[in-house]
């Protein structure tokens, strides 16, 4: 075995490995890194094959109660939050939304389901006539002038795809 670098207690020793991984490569050295280095299989980039081959394994395959809890229970307020701000703002793609809504095609939603959905988007439970004056407010909201600059956006948009 041969030392390249030791790397002291609280250095970046990713940075290190990854030089040298890179390093010895590009000088001819035959290595049996499958991937840049560092932390997890970042570089790595699975085949068709392998990948339905993992797939076609897990296929089926029900966690057990405990640990569906111990998932459940990960997902903490602050990650939720932190989840949420990450995908806000960010559009599906035709394909994502085509994707989803095959999923949900053919799903019977509890009624109680439907109230949970309505009331996250609200943020808070409301009744008949709450919903319909804050609709009133959203459609006073969208003048004339508003809905002319939104249209040009979205013909934006739609050129630019």
């Amino acid at each position: 075995m041969l030392w390249l670098e030791e790397v002291t207690a609280g250095a970046d020793w990713v940075e290190a490995e990854q030089f040298w991984i890179a390093y010895t490569s590009s000088i001819g050295c035959r290595l049996t890194n499958h991937t840049i280095g560092g932390e997890g299989l970042t570089g790595r980039k699975h085949t068709k094959e392998s990948i339905e081959r993992t797939a076609a394994a897990h296929r089926g395959h029900k966690e057990s109660p405990e640990v569906r809890a111990r998932m459940s229970a990960a997902w903490t307020p602050e990650r939720k939050a932190a989840h949420a701000a990450a995908r806000r703002g960010r559009p599906m793609s035709a394909e994502q939304r085509a994707k989803l809504s095959a999923a949900h095609k053919g799903k019977v939603l509890t009624e109680e389901h439907r109230r949970n959905i309505g009331n996250a988007f609200r943020g808070k439970k409301q009744t008949a006539e709450q919903r319909r004056k804050s609709g009133d407010g959203i459609r006073r909201s969208w003048t004339p002038e508003r809905r002319a600059a939104q249209a040009e956006r979205m013909r934006q948009m739609r050129a630019s795809v």
